[in-house]
């Protein structure tokens, strides 16, 4: 569960859908809740910022010595492990 102001994330979903990247409809199973979904357009944004995330990613990196990258490296599989 995301702990958003439901009126703010009301506004953000009202913008992405009419920025057509996602699409919103009524849950068959229960009218209060909606089922909302990436158009190709929506796909293709989060493409393109998965991308850049990753090249930045790469970059920072890069500027770190081996030894240092990897100490970094085990210290993130110790976190995701532990999540």
């Amino acid at each position: 569960m995301v702990d958003i102001d439901p009126g703010y994330l009301s506004r953000i979903l009202a913008r992405f859908e009419s920025d057509g990247l996602v699409v919103r409809e009524r849950s068959a199973a229960d009218g209060r809740r909606q089922v909302i979904r990436l158009t190709g357009r929506g796909r293709e944004v989060i493409a393109g910022l998965d991308t850049r995330s990753a090249e930045q990613t790469r970059g920072l990196l890069a500027g770190l010595r081996e030894d240092d990258r990897r100490r970094l490296l085990g210290a993130m599989r110790v976190i995701t492990e532990n999540a």
